[in-house]
């Protein structure tokens, strides 16, 4: 990796003292790990509700990303140099980024003075893809000082696909929050909350279902339970394994999910309209069961799988 390009750690805000604190996954096990416990803020030792703290980072999204990073997304910064009398033509292979990774978000500050990068479009355009190859041409203010060059830092967000079909749906489910998010804070129509629903539903459900499965398979029991059900055993098998349970208000908040779900399939709206908290916080409930069932399985308990 060159001097001009540097990945970026994912990280949200202490709540108090308001110093960055790296989100990576391992927070997220260690709260699960050791509920109710809470570690200490290293900055101003005050305790972190690492809960609280997602559920607040996905609901301000800030840069429209932190969800995506929270559920898998990169961030890299980028510096090039931008002349006013050149295009500059950008090929995000030459940094790394794969080939098949999704460009979910780019922001481009230009360095320097009121040098602008534009890119120039068809009779025809749409937003639901960003290529891996933009050519940016120069523009500028009239009536303005204009420098003869200036550096352009560029943050690319982008998401490698895995294959795997509950870190996949879970992602889309994050992805389409950054999406409603931006609708709701630039756009001025109302955001669609509800299409997060059936993409982190069906995350859950693919998760929880194996989980399950391959749980009963492990102490020889051959009963078939409904989605419903698989979520009102789970303690169960935390307890047949020695492990601590899926705390309380995280499992609610999957069940609430799933509720959700039968809404929308059956009525076509939820009951009750969905706010962005809220839909944030059935997220981040989504993202910690994930991460709990992976730690679970993480100890080798099925011996049979």
């Amino acid at each position: 990796m060159d001097w001009n390009q540097k990945i970026i750690s994912p990280w949200i805000a202490c709540n108090y003292c308001h110093g960055l604190l790296e989100s990576k996954p391992d927070q997220i096990i260690m709260y699960l790990a050791n509920f109710p416990e809470k570690p200490k803020c290293k900055s101003c030792g005050k305790e972190l509700d690492w809960w609280l703290l997602v559920v607040d980072a996905i609901e301000t999204n800030f840069f429209f990303k932190t969800a995506m990073e929270l559920a898998g997304a990169q961030s890299m910064v980028l510096v090039e140099k931008f002349r006013r009398d050149s295009s500059l033509e950008l090929d995000f292979g030459n940094y790394d980024i794969p080939a098949d990774a999704l460009i979910v978000a780019i922001n481009i500050t230009p360095q320097g003075g009121p040098l602008f990068p534009a890119e120039r479009i068809g009779s025809y355009f749409s937003h639901d893809r960003i290529p891996h190859k933009l050519l940016l041409h120069p523009t500028f203010p009239r009536n303005q000082v204009v420098p003869e060059e200036v550096e352009l830092a560029i943050m690319v967000t982008y998401y490698c696909r895995s294959g795997d079909m509950v870190r996949e749906y879970l992602f889309d489910a994050f992805y389409e929050f950054g999406t409603q998010t931006r609708i709701d804070q630039i756009t001025g129509f109302d955001p669609q909350w509800n299409r997060v629903v059936i993409p982190a539903h069906q995350a859950m459900e693919l998760l929880i279902g194996r989980f399950v499965c391959d749980a009963m398979r492990e102490h020889s029991i051959k009963i078939k339970f409904n989605y419903a059900k698989e979520l009102k055993i789970i303690p169960l098998i935390a307890k047949l394994f020695e492990v601590l349970p899926l705390p309380v208000h995280i499992a609610n908040k999957v069940d609430e999910l799933r509720t959700l779900r039968n809404d929308i399939i059956h009525e076509g709206i939820p009951k009750i309209p969905l706010t962005r908290r809220n839909t944030a916080t059935l997220l981040a409930s989504a993202l910690f069961t994930f991460h709990y069932i992976n730690f679970v399985r993480s100890k080798n308990l099925f011996k049979t799988v």
